[in-house]
């Protein structure tokens, strides 16, 4: 991964496969979550408690920042980029749950 990440360091390079690997992170973080809601609201909770979102979202962080250190990836545009543009996605679809 590391050599992938140096070959491909320029804009927009390879940003797809970027997009999909985050996505798959984020996927998993977005079932753990849903998990979470739909638990909170079978049990009849009126609301979601702001702690139980902060929880969700420090392990949506804590995931992304133990693939990047695992991959040696390097914070970059690019990478930034499309980390951006799968979280909205990710934040998108559990609002709609909430």
């Amino acid at each position: 991964v590391a050599r992938w990440v140096a070959e491909s360091d320029r804009p927009g390079a390879d940003l797809e496969l970027e997009q999909k690997i985050l996505w798959d992170a984020n996927a998993l973080d977005l079932h753990g979550a849903m998990f979470v809601v739909r638990g909170l609201s079978y049990a009849g909770v009126q609301g979601i408690p702001p702690e139980v979102l902060a929880a969700v979202f420090g392990a949506v962080e804590g995931t992304h920042r133990q693939w990047s250190e695992a991959a040696h990836f390097e914070t970059t545009r690019r990478w930034l980029r499309a980390r951006a543009a799968t979280e909205s996605e990710f934040l998108r679809r559990l609002a709609e749950e909430l």
